[in-house]
Protein backbone atom coordinates (compact mmCIF):
# COMPACT_ATOMS: atom_id res chain seq x y z
CA UNK A 1 0.00 0.00 0.00
CA UNK A 2 2.85 2.40 0.75
CA UNK A 3 4.92 1.69 -2.38
CA UNK A 4 2.74 3.67 -4.86
CA UNK A 5 2.79 6.76 -2.55
CA UNK A 6 6.59 7.04 -2.47
CA UNK A 7 7.00 8.43 -6.02
CA UNK A 8 4.12 10.83 -5.43
CA UNK A 9 5.65 12.17 -2.24
CA UNK A 10 9.04 12.48 -3.92
CA UNK A 11 7.47 14.36 -6.81
CA UNK A 12 5.64 16.67 -4.40
CA UNK A 13 8.87 17.28 -2.52
CA UNK A 14 10.70 18.05 -5.74
CA UNK A 15 7.95 20.43 -6.85
CA UNK A 16 8.07 22.22 -3.50
CA UNK A 17 11.86 22.59 -3.67
CA UNK A 18 11.54 24.07 -7.16
CA UNK A 19 8.78 26.44 -6.00
CA UNK A 20 10.88 27.66 -3.05
CA UNK A 21 14.04 27.86 -5.14
CA UNK A 22 15.91 25.24 -3.09
CA UNK A 23 16.99 23.30 -6.18
CA UNK A 24 19.58 25.96 -7.07
CA UNK A 25 23.16 26.07 -5.64
CA UNK A 26 23.48 27.74 -2.24
CA UNK A 27 25.86 30.52 -3.44
CA UNK A 28 23.19 31.63 -5.90
CA UNK A 29 20.48 31.55 -3.22
CA UNK A 30 22.69 33.44 -0.77
CA UNK A 31 23.48 36.12 -3.36
CA UNK A 32 19.79 36.54 -4.10
CA UNK A 33 19.08 36.82 -0.37
CA UNK A 34 21.68 39.59 -0.01
CA UNK A 35 20.21 41.41 -3.00
CA UNK A 36 16.70 41.22 -1.51
CA UNK A 37 18.09 42.33 1.84
CA UNK A 38 19.31 45.61 0.34
CA UNK A 39 15.71 46.21 -0.74
CA UNK A 40 14.33 45.47 2.75
CA UNK A 41 12.99 42.06 1.75
CA UNK A 42 13.87 39.29 4.22
CA UNK A 43 12.27 36.50 2.21
CA UNK A 44 9.28 34.22 2.64
CA UNK A 45 8.61 31.82 5.49
CA UNK A 46 8.51 28.17 4.45
CA UNK A 47 6.40 27.16 7.46
CA UNK A 48 4.08 30.12 8.09
CA UNK A 49 3.74 30.85 4.35
CA UNK A 50 4.01 34.57 5.07
CA UNK A 51 6.61 37.25 4.36
CA UNK A 52 9.33 37.27 7.03
CA UNK A 53 8.90 41.03 7.50
CA UNK A 54 5.28 40.47 8.47
CA UNK A 55 6.23 37.73 10.94
CA UNK A 56 8.88 39.88 12.61
CA UNK A 57 6.44 42.77 13.02
CA UNK A 58 3.85 40.56 14.69
CA UNK A 59 6.33 38.88 17.07
CA UNK A 60 8.58 41.86 17.80
CA UNK A 61 6.07 43.77 19.93
CA UNK A 62 5.67 41.15 22.69
CA UNK A 63 9.45 40.64 22.87
CA UNK A 64 10.14 44.38 23.15
CA UNK A 65 7.49 44.67 25.85
CA UNK A 66 8.92 41.80 27.88
CA UNK A 67 12.54 42.78 27.26
CA UNK A 68 12.07 46.48 27.96
CA UNK A 69 10.16 46.04 31.21
CA UNK A 70 12.47 43.35 32.58
CA UNK A 71 15.62 45.27 31.63
CA UNK A 72 14.35 48.50 33.21
CA UNK A 73 13.25 46.73 36.39
CA UNK A 74 16.51 44.78 36.75
CA UNK A 75 18.62 47.90 36.12
CA UNK A 76 16.78 50.04 38.69
CA UNK A 77 16.61 47.31 41.34
CA UNK A 78 20.24 46.30 40.76
CA UNK A 79 21.36 49.91 41.09
CA UNK A 80 19.47 50.40 44.37
CA UNK A 81 20.48 47.08 45.95
CA UNK A 82 24.11 47.45 44.85
CA UNK A 83 24.26 50.94 46.33
CA UNK A 84 22.82 49.73 49.65
CA UNK A 85 25.37 46.91 49.76
CA UNK A 86 28.29 49.26 48.98
CA UNK A 87 27.29 51.86 51.56
CA UNK A 88 27.20 49.18 54.29
CA UNK A 89 29.93 46.73 53.22
CA UNK A 90 30.19 43.39 55.05
CA UNK A 91 27.04 44.13 57.05
CA UNK A 92 24.15 41.72 57.51
CA UNK A 93 22.31 43.30 54.56
CA UNK A 94 25.41 43.04 52.37
CA UNK A 95 25.84 39.36 53.27
CA UNK A 96 22.20 38.62 52.46
CA UNK A 97 22.48 40.38 49.10
CA UNK A 98 25.74 38.54 48.37
CA UNK A 99 24.04 35.18 48.96
CA UNK A 100 21.15 36.31 46.78
CA UNK A 101 23.61 37.33 44.07
CA UNK A 102 25.44 34.01 44.04
CA UNK A 103 22.14 32.10 44.03
CA UNK A 104 20.81 34.20 41.16
CA UNK A 105 23.93 33.67 39.08
CA UNK A 106 23.83 29.91 39.69
CA UNK A 107 20.22 29.32 38.60
CA UNK A 108 19.59 28.63 34.90
CA UNK A 109 16.66 30.27 33.13
CA UNK A 110 14.50 27.19 32.79
CA UNK A 111 14.93 26.10 36.42
CA UNK A 112 13.97 29.50 37.80
CA UNK A 113 10.97 29.61 35.47
CA UNK A 114 9.81 26.17 36.65
CA UNK A 115 10.23 27.18 40.30
CA UNK A 116 8.12 30.31 39.76
CA UNK A 117 5.47 28.28 37.91
CA UNK A 118 5.30 25.80 40.78
CA UNK A 119 5.00 28.51 43.44
CA UNK A 120 2.63 31.00 41.81
CA UNK A 121 0.66 28.82 39.38
CA UNK A 122 0.50 25.33 40.91
CA UNK A 123 0.89 25.97 44.62
CA UNK A 124 -1.03 29.22 45.15
CA UNK A 125 -2.82 29.37 41.75
CA UNK A 126 -2.68 33.15 41.50
CA UNK A 127 -0.95 33.64 38.12
CA UNK A 128 -1.36 32.07 34.65
CA UNK A 129 1.57 30.28 33.05
CA UNK A 130 1.22 30.62 29.28
CA UNK A 131 0.34 33.11 26.58
CA UNK A 132 -0.33 36.84 26.68
CA UNK A 133 -4.02 36.61 27.55
CA UNK A 134 -6.75 34.20 28.52
CA UNK A 135 -8.61 32.90 25.43
CA UNK A 136 -11.83 34.82 24.97
CA UNK A 137 -10.81 37.48 27.49
CA UNK A 138 -8.90 40.66 26.77
CA UNK A 139 -8.28 43.15 29.55
CA UNK A 140 -5.30 45.08 30.85
CA UNK A 141 -5.30 43.28 34.19
CA UNK A 142 -5.41 39.87 32.51
CA UNK A 143 -2.48 40.84 30.28
CA UNK A 144 -0.46 42.04 33.29
CA UNK A 145 -1.09 38.75 35.08
CA UNK A 146 0.30 36.82 32.10
CA UNK A 147 3.30 39.17 31.95
CA UNK A 148 4.37 38.85 35.60
CA UNK A 149 5.98 35.37 35.57
CA UNK A 150 8.16 35.73 32.42
CA UNK A 151 9.12 39.26 33.44
CA UNK A 152 9.99 38.08 36.96
CA UNK A 153 12.16 35.30 35.52
CA UNK A 154 14.22 37.64 33.34
CA UNK A 155 14.39 40.34 36.02
CA UNK A 156 15.67 38.05 38.78
CA UNK A 157 18.37 36.67 36.51
CA UNK A 158 19.62 40.14 35.51
CA UNK A 159 19.19 42.12 38.73
CA UNK A 160 21.96 40.18 40.47
CA UNK A 161 24.40 41.13 37.68
CA UNK A 162 23.68 44.84 38.00
CA UNK A 163 23.73 44.60 41.79
CA UNK A 164 27.18 42.98 41.98
CA UNK A 165 28.76 45.36 39.46
CA UNK A 166 27.20 48.39 41.18
CA UNK A 167 28.54 47.26 44.54
CA UNK A 168 32.06 46.65 43.25
CA UNK A 169 32.24 49.90 41.27
CA UNK A 170 30.79 52.04 44.07
CA UNK A 171 33.08 50.53 46.70
CA UNK A 172 36.06 51.52 44.59
CA UNK A 173 34.77 55.07 44.12
CA UNK A 174 34.01 55.56 47.82
CA UNK A 175 37.71 55.13 48.62
CA UNK A 176 38.89 57.77 46.14
CA UNK A 177 40.44 61.09 47.18
CA UNK A 178 37.62 63.27 45.83
CA UNK A 179 35.13 61.48 48.09
CA UNK A 180 37.27 62.21 51.16
CA UNK A 181 37.53 65.82 50.02
CA UNK A 182 33.73 66.07 49.62
CA UNK A 183 33.23 64.67 53.11
CA UNK A 184 35.81 67.08 54.52
CA UNK A 185 33.85 69.98 52.99
CA UNK A 186 30.76 68.82 54.90
CA UNK A 187 28.62 67.66 51.97
CA UNK A 188 25.67 65.42 52.93
CA UNK A 189 26.36 61.71 52.59
CA UNK A 190 23.39 61.29 50.27
CA UNK A 191 24.79 63.91 47.89
CA UNK A 192 28.25 62.33 47.99
CA UNK A 193 26.89 58.87 47.13
CA UNK A 194 24.20 59.62 44.55
CA UNK A 195 25.64 62.70 42.84
CA UNK A 196 29.37 62.05 42.88
CA UNK A 197 30.36 58.44 43.62
CA UNK A 198 27.56 56.65 41.80
CA UNK A 199 27.81 58.81 38.68
CA UNK A 200 31.53 58.15 38.33
CA UNK A 201 30.94 54.46 39.04
CA UNK A 202 28.34 54.03 36.31
CA UNK A 203 30.86 53.35 33.53
CA UNK A 204 31.13 49.56 34.08
CA UNK A 205 27.40 49.38 34.81
CA UNK A 206 26.57 51.04 31.49
CA UNK A 207 28.81 48.46 29.82
CA UNK A 208 26.86 45.62 31.43
CA UNK A 209 23.61 47.31 30.42
CA UNK A 210 24.74 47.34 26.80
CA UNK A 211 25.81 43.71 26.95
CA UNK A 212 22.41 42.66 28.32
CA UNK A 213 20.42 44.22 25.48
CA UNK A 214 21.26 41.50 22.92
CA UNK A 215 21.49 38.85 25.66
CA UNK A 216 17.83 39.42 26.48
CA UNK A 217 16.98 38.64 22.85
CA UNK A 218 18.67 35.25 23.09
CA UNK A 219 17.87 34.63 26.74
CA UNK A 220 14.19 35.16 26.03
CA UNK A 221 14.29 32.06 23.83
CA UNK A 222 14.06 29.78 26.86
CA UNK A 223 11.74 32.02 28.86
CA UNK A 224 9.33 32.70 26.02
CA UNK A 225 9.18 29.01 25.09
CA UNK A 226 8.40 27.89 28.65
CA UNK A 227 5.71 30.53 29.14
CA UNK A 228 4.51 30.34 25.52
CA UNK A 229 5.04 34.08 25.18
CA UNK A 230 4.48 34.91 21.47
CA UNK A 231 7.75 36.74 20.91
CA UNK A 232 10.87 36.39 18.80
CA UNK A 233 12.33 33.75 21.12
CA UNK A 234 9.46 31.36 20.57
CA UNK A 235 9.48 32.18 16.85
CA UNK A 236 13.16 31.21 16.72
CA UNK A 237 12.49 27.84 18.35
CA UNK A 238 9.57 27.10 16.01
CA UNK A 239 11.60 28.15 12.95
CA UNK A 240 14.57 25.95 13.88
CA UNK A 241 12.27 23.01 14.58
CA UNK A 242 10.64 23.31 11.15
CA UNK A 243 13.86 24.30 9.33
CA UNK A 244 12.39 27.62 8.31
CA UNK A 245 15.72 29.02 7.11
CA UNK A 246 14.58 32.50 5.96
CA UNK A 247 13.15 33.23 9.43
CA UNK A 248 16.25 31.85 11.17
CA UNK A 249 18.53 34.02 9.02
CA UNK A 250 16.36 37.08 9.66
CA UNK A 251 16.45 36.52 13.43
CA UNK A 252 20.24 36.02 13.34
CA UNK A 253 20.57 39.27 11.40
CA UNK A 254 18.33 41.04 13.93
CA UNK A 255 20.50 39.78 16.81
CA UNK A 256 23.65 41.05 15.07
CA UNK A 257 22.04 44.47 14.57
CA UNK A 258 21.04 44.51 18.25
CA UNK A 259 24.66 43.85 19.26
CA UNK A 260 25.93 46.72 17.08
CA UNK A 261 23.27 49.11 18.35
CA UNK A 262 23.99 48.17 21.97
CA UNK A 263 27.67 49.02 21.46
CA UNK A 264 26.67 52.39 20.01
CA UNK A 265 24.35 53.05 22.96
CA UNK A 266 27.15 52.20 25.39
CA UNK A 267 29.55 54.64 23.71
CA UNK A 268 26.94 57.41 23.81
CA UNK A 269 26.21 56.61 27.45
CA UNK A 270 29.89 57.00 28.34
CA UNK A 271 29.94 60.55 26.99
CA UNK A 272 26.67 61.50 28.69
CA UNK A 273 27.62 60.20 32.14
CA UNK A 274 31.34 60.85 32.40
CA UNK A 275 32.44 64.37 31.38
CA UNK A 276 36.00 63.07 31.02
CA UNK A 277 34.96 61.00 27.97
CA UNK A 278 35.06 62.93 24.72
CA UNK A 279 34.84 61.70 21.13
CA UNK A 280 36.66 63.84 18.57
Amino acid sequence: MMAPEAPTSQAALKAMRERLGLDRPWPVRYGEWLLRLTQGNLGYSYFELKPVNQLLKSYLGPTLELMGLSLAASFILGLLLGTLAAVRPYSFLDNILTVFGFAGRSLPDFFLALVLIYIFALRFKVLPVSGMQTPGIWSFSDHVQHLILPMMTLTLLRVVVFMRYTRASLLEELHCDYIRTARAKGLPERTIIWKHALRNGLIPIITILGVNIPILFTGAVVTETIFQWPGLGMLYVVSVRHRDYPVVMALSLLTAVAVLLSNLIVDIGYALIDPRVRYE
